[in-house]
């Protein structure tokens, strides 16, 4: 194994995986055998973390080279991908609410009830749960068919990359999006918005709700 030291994040790699594919990025002996117990190898952090170390980087900043967005367009079949709500990234999310629209952002309870998202919400239920009975009201941000946040760092992932040229991508992506909400850091934006909210005060009478995580 070899001592990877990056940013003061120290890693562990079976060197007979780096060296052949990173031979200009190791500086020392050429040769495992000659390297000293414990050594400390300094490889160039950028090239390295987009191959080995994919947990250190931002998880949106993974899924935005994943899933570039596509060209504009107002044909009517991405403009019913507009009405719909699509889906933040964790990180998006958070500048959302930093931004000042929490109380435009609704919560999506997958069925399982054992994680939820953070998603624009559904004309009527701002600053709520999303339920069915608004779902054909459309996105609240959607207004005289255009998106007001089209063009900003703020638009959903999601909505970026629907369009009616890349059929499939649109169901990929939100898989991926929906594993990234289904952690732990996925959940701490979910209880730091109902916090900010006031969400359980509003929809339960029982203090030991308050503390629930999904």
């Amino acid at each position: 194994m070899v001592k990877v030291v990056s940013h003061g994040v120290c890693y562990l790699y079976n060197f007979r995986e780096v060296k052949p594919k990173f031979p200009s990025l190791i500086k020392g002996s050429e040769s495992p055998a000659n390297f000293p117990p414990r050594i400390i190898i300094r490889i160039q952090f950028i090239k390295l973390c987009k191959h080995f170390i994919n947990l250190n980087m931002s998880p949106g900043s993974k899924l935005k080279d994943s899933y570039p967005p596509s060209p504009p367009c107002n044909c009517e079949i991405c403009r019913s991908f507009c009405r719909r709500p699509g889906w933040w990234t964790v990180e998006q999310a958070s500048s959302v609410m930093k931004a000042g629209y929490s109380h435009r952002m609704m919560l999506e309870i997958a069925p399982e009830f054992n994680f939820a998202v953070l998603s624009p919400a559904f004309r009527g239920c701002e600053g709520s749960i999303a339920t069915n009975e608004f779902s054909n009201a459309g996105c609240n941000f959607y207004k005289n068919e255009l998106c007001e946040l089209h063009g900003t760092n703020l638009q959903p992932l999601e909505c970026r990359v629907c369009h009616h040229e890349r059929p499939g991508l649109g169901p990929a992506c939100h898989g991926d999006i929906e594993k990234q909400w289904n952690t732990p850091n996925g959940q701490k934006i979910v209880i730091k918005w109902m916090k900010e909210i006031n969400f359980w005060d509003r929809y339960s009478t029982d203090p030991r709700a308050k503390s629930s995580q999904f």
